[in-house]
């Protein structure tokens, strides 16, 4: 019988129900910080994301899964940003927030940068070089230090300390702040922190050539963003197959430029003004806002992305998302 998983501070463990959930999150056993996979996917997700479980979590308890702060009941409203963050460590050490909490017509950021991009370290751990625990240590991070939110890749999200240097942590590391919100201004943000989610591969194609320009696969696709922000810092990744569906090769593929919000773009490649330079892969949207400055691009670009394969002999090609971030208003 497939089960729900439930992460807790790196300790697994299974539930048989969507109910069981809701008699642990009741019985204050589920935090809505926790990490949960319901039966047959493959995502993790926020036990507070959960329609079901968040009707059961005290109102306050958002506040308690991240050291048991209490934050001011958020005001009514069309949309309610809450519980900002705006002092760490004062000099007994621990943590002090202020909380600010603003009824406005849309999402507000008060006046920081990347304000709804931010999530709060929730024990002490090490900062990765790279998006997986076998990446090399790049520093460490301690318990209710406020991080900006740049990327997220699989189950890693990629910050930024406040001294300004950047490394990747695990989603169960980390408390976003986001969760302290109430629904629709919560539901209106998540793309911030799970920008996969939004944006999808569509219209895909490839052709590879011929073995004379050293395998080369022309992928032409569009991306088609269904969130409320823009989107950037794309990382694709072409998959060749064989005729038995073994995996050949994977090769991933930075694309420059943004997608926007509620719509779709291409992807194409603008070739350099010399010879010798170097090929930029970039987002039509982007393209076209370059261009209209710039006439003489459009001699340069066309639709699709070469990639050079090692692999000629392939029947099959995917193109996914492996890397996103999406950018605060």
């Amino acid at each position: 019988m497939a089960r729900w998983l439930v992460n807790q501070d790196e300790v697994q463990m299974g539930v048989d129900s969507l109910s069981d959930l809701v008699s642990l999150a009741r019985a204050g056993r589920l935090s809505p910080g926790d990490m949960v996979q319901p039966p047959g996917a493959t995502d993790w997700v926020y036990a507070g994301e959960i329609p079901q479980l968040a009707e059961v979590f005290p109102e306050d308890s958002l506040a308690q899964d991240a050291d048991d702060w209490e934050p001011p009941r958020p005001l009514s409203g069309r949309w309610v940003v809450a519980a900002l963050i705006l002092s760490l460590f004062l000099g007994l050490g621990g943590l002090a927030a202020g909380w600010a909490v603003l009824q406005a017509d849309g999402p507000t950021l008060l006046g920081a940068e990347d304000a709804y991009s931010q999530v709060l370290v929730k024990r002490g751990a090490a900062l990765r070089a790279g998006p997986s625990e076998r990446s090399p240590e790049g520093g460490r991070v301690e318990k209710d230090q406020s991080l900006a939110l740049l990327a997220k890749r699989g189950e890693y999200y990629k910050v930024r300390v406040p001294s300004g240097g950047e490394g990747w942590l695990h989603t169960s590391e980390v408390f976003p702040l986001y969760l302290l919100a109430e629904g629709q201004a919560r539901a209106e943000v998540d793309p911030l922190y799970n920008p996969d989610r939004y944006v999808i591969v569509t219209n895909a194609s490839w052709m590879a050539l011929d073995e004379r320009q050293a395998h080369l696969t022309v992928f032409e696709f569009s991306l088609s963003n269904q969130s409320g922000f823009e989107m950037t810092d794309l990382v694709l990744r072409a998959t060749i197959k064989d005729s038995r569906g073994n995996e050949l090769e994977r090769v991933e593929i930075p694309v420059e430029g943004r997608i926007p919000a509620r719509g779709s773009t291409a992807v194409g490649t603008l070739e350099p003004a010399r010879r010798g330079g170097d090929k930029r892969l970039l987002t039509r949207f982007t393209f076209e806002e370059l261009a209209a400055t710039d006439p003489e691009l459009a001699l340069r670009y066309k639709e699709g992305v070469e990639v050079a394969m090692k692999s000629g002999d392939f029947i099959e090609a995917a193109v996914d998302i492996v890397e996103l971030r999406a950018i605060p208003d």
